[in-house]
């Protein structure tokens, strides 16, 4: 899954992709659900799907690549390219099929968070092997260019097919690391160094939830009371949701 305003309504939307369309296309499916409910009581609709190139294993990230306040679409494939689509208020445009492309591995899912508090969105692509690559934003909030920095980031390997999520977990202000993985589930590695510079360390998972295999993380306020949820995708479809109580 995916999240963040699509249509610059103020609140959350949804994308959704599988492998592999289960009707028989020999493509994946990216399926967007428009949030007809509020900023506090969510209400998503099937609104259509986008339309792609016939490709294996999207993975959509969702950021404001080009700083005009809408959500833009970074899509994964099975081949290692992450193409990159703007969104223009009408729909996504296709700007580059491949705007970053790894230089080994496949299945790549990539996440957007900035890591290290220059204003820009950095890049994360985990892959089929269970690493993590590792792209610094060089360019701006309006033309973003990621360079590669680390093929293994943090040293992280998490067995098979990692899919990486940002998100702030303890609230000391820096980004924190969560890892899906295809045979571990669902990884966790604290940041216990600073909001500009980062330093990672595995420990077990600070939230109590039942991962799924190929787990595919995503933290989310769907509810706009100031703090995330969790979703996550899995191995049989459809979406796992954990609301946080504040416990």
């Amino acid at each position: 899954p995916a999240t963040g305003d699509i249509d610059g309504d103020g609140d959350i939307d949804l994308l959704l992709a599988n492998k592999i369309d289960p009707g028989g296309r020999k493509s994946s499916i990216v399926y967007e659900f428009e949030n007809r409910g509020t900023t506090e009581e969510p209400s998503l609709h099937q609104s259509g799907t986008l339309n792609l190139p016939n490709a294996y294993h999207y993975a959509p990230a969702l950021g404001d690549l080009d700083g005009d306040g809408l959500d833009d679409l970074l899509l994964g494939t099975w081949k290692g390219r992450i193409a990159y689509y703007r969104n223009t208020g009408d729909g996504f445009t296709k700007v580059d099929e491949s705007f970053v492309e790894l230089e080994r591995g496949s299945n790549s899912a990539p996440a957007l968070a900035d890591i290290d508090s220059d204003g820009d969105l950095d890049l994360f692509v985990g892959e089929s092997g269970g690493q993590l690559h590792f792209y610094r934003n060089e360019g701006t909030t309006e033309n973003p260019d990621f360079v590669l920095e680390k093929k293994s980031f943090a040293n992280v390997e998490v067995g098979h097919r990692s899919v990486p999520v940002l998100h702030d977990i303890d609230g000391d202000g820096d980004m924190d690391l969560f890892i899906g993985s295809k045979t571990e589930g669902l990884l966790f590695f604290r940041n216990n160094g600073t909001k500009n510079k980062g330093r990672f360390n595995k420990e077990s998972l600070p939230i109590s939830i039942k991962a799924p295999s190929l787990a595919a993380p995503q933290f989310v306020d769907f509810n706009g009371d100031g703090v995330a949820d969790f979703i996550s995708g899995a191995r049989g479809g459809g979406l796992i949701y954990y609301h946080w109580t504040g416990q």
